[in-house]
């Protein structure tokens, strides 16, 4: 898997033994790898038109390849050939290193190609469609995802209508009046000489055939998938399958068990394709505030809950010492004269807190505070901050993180308190 050191990525994708509906999941799970460098697609010209969002949502170089005849494997060999050029710079070291290859295909024609890869120290990672892949390719890779959940792609193809008459029939009916006059009473003389009525029976059949098939394709065209209306919403949801995740492995998982989860979730899908943002770098800057993500040696994050203080607590221990002085055997005075005591005691005790959040704050935070943020917000919109360039960057993501309004009144605070982020 790969280093701290190296790990540049690169994604061949076989376009001819794929769908596109797992698109997503391919380069989701390549991003939680590390860095991914080379992303190229290899198919006929039928295929990569199948594939056109998706090689415009990720920024796929295509490799258009032609077939003398659809038995020919044009497109494997041309896949063989760009991972041997990515072999051939990688030992040759710089820039153009990888320290793994993710193939996405389910052709077992590919179990050599892997075997030499790893031979020559380049981990494979195999993305096959599961009850398609044959079990030799998955044990020539260094490892094996199984694409199982489709998701429905942004631009679906329009399919054409079937003719409820062939071309051959339109020609025979478009026949002179002469000619057809002539073979009506024939057929007239067939259709009683057959007393069981099959010739109306069989059309019957095919109406209704034509007619079923026709409802099918409506409610196919009308089923779209749907997802929360607001980025709050959408951000609760995915918050809650996230934090299911972590408490079901054991409060800890690795972000590329993680991201085979999430990234069939339409809200995920759609917050993060909007952020333009890496996945492992939408989940930093999203959801920072209520998990840890710890870098590892192979490259990936193990991803925990942090423990955020629950304000209901401390008031659950006020409200104890408080029913303890009560019943102290000093009679009704005695209960008079410490009740403004422990009014006083409380907002000392409020001051203290806020006393102690402020000092706990970073200098930016505090920035951010003066500039007229509330402190609960402060921690959040500076590391929303931290992964952007400039103001009009910040803008985008500030409404994303807070909505359009309070992301507006936000970003001119920090506009006119001249506060400095980014490079």
């Amino acid at each position: 898997m790969p280093t701290e050191e190296t790990n540049n990525i690169a994604v061949l994708i076989d376009a001819e033994n794929v769908d596109p509906a797992y698109a997503g999941h391919i380069m989701s799970y390549a991003y939680s790898l590390g860095n991914v460098c080379i992303r190229e697609i290899y198919g006929s010209g039928i295929s990569l038109n199948e594939w056109a969002d998706p090689i415009l949502m990720y920024s796929i170089h295509t490799n258009f390849t032609l077939r003398p005849n659809r038995y020919k494997n044009s497109s494997d060999i041309c896949l063989v050939i760009g991972a041997m050029e990515i072999l051939a710079a990688t030992r040759e070291g710089g820039k153009g290193a990888v320290a793994a290859v993710v193939i996405a295909s389910s052709d077992s024609d590919f179990s050599a190609l892997a075997v030499h890869l790893r031979s020559a120290g380049v981990d494979v990672i195999g993305m096959g469609e599961a009850g398609r892949v044959n079990p030799m390719w998955p044990r020539a890779c260094t490892d094996f995802i199984p694409l199982e959940a489709k998701t429905p792609l942004t631009r679906k193809r329009e399919e054409t209508p079937t003719p409820a008459v062939a071309p051959a029939q339109e020609k025979k009916t478009e026949q002179s009046p002469a000619k057809a006059t002539e073979k009506q009473p024939a057929q007239a003389a067939e259709q009683l000489s057959d007393p069981s009525g099959s010739t109306g029976n069989q059309t019957a059949e095919t109406g209704k055939k034509q007619q079923k098939a026709e409802t099918d394709k409506s409610r196919k065209k009308k089923e779209t998938v749907k997802i929360a209306p607001t980025h709050k919403a959408r951000m609760e949801i995915i918050r809650g399958l996230i934090t299911e995740e972590i408490v079901s492995h054991d409060g800890q998982i690795k972000s590329g068990d993680l991201f085979r989860v999430i990234s069939a979730n339409p809200e995920y899908k759609y917050d993060q394709q909007r952020s333009r943002r890496a996945p492992m770098d939408y989940l930093k800057t999203q959801y920072g505030i209520w998990f840890n993500f710890e870098p590892q040696e192979n490259g990936m994050s193990l991803i925990t809950l942090k423990e955020i203080a629950q304000p209901e607590q401390a008031a659950e221990s006020a409200a104890t010492s408080a029913a303890g002085e009560a019943s102290e055997p000093n009679g009704e005075q005695a209960g008079k004269t410490t009740e403004p005591k422990k009014k006083q005691s409380g907002k000392q005790a409020k001051g203290k807190k806020e006393v102690k959040a402020e000092e706990t704050l970073s200098p930016m935070a505090r920035q951010l505070k003066e500039a007229g943020i509330p402190q609960q917000d402060a921690a959040r919109v500076e590391e929303t901050l931290a992964g952007c360039r400039n103001l009009r960057d910040s803008y985008n993501h500030l409404r994303q993180a807070f909505g359009n309004e309070t992301g507006k009144q936000y970003q001119q605070m920090i506009k006119d308190a001249g506060i400095q982020f980014g490079n």
